[in-house]
């Protein structure tokens, strides 16, 4: 909450954030027509670096460049 909202600013920082991050295609759809979700996924699966999301059994492979980005959402809002 903005500290303007009727909080003091010590209380707005106390607000936790949250971020949803979902991807789907440009058409709405996420499988293809044999119901697999294939291009739209595959770059968790195209790299050599192991990543874990909110689910730590859950092993993504990523790119360099995908890790990095990644992890510059993690520096700025905390691990899942």
């Amino acid at each position: 909450l903005p500290a303007d909202a009727g909080t003091t600013a010590e209380e707005a920082d106390l607000v936790g954030k949250v971020m949803v991050v979902a991807a789907v295609s440009l058409d709405g759809f996420v499988a293809d027509e044999n119901d697999i979700v294939g291009p739209l996924f595959d770059w968790y699966g195209n790299g050599d670096i192991a990543m874990t999301m909110s689910d730590p059994d859950r092993v993504v492979h990523v790119s360099p460049a995908s890790a990095e980005s990644i992890g510059s959402v993690w520096a700025t809002s905390g691990r899942w």
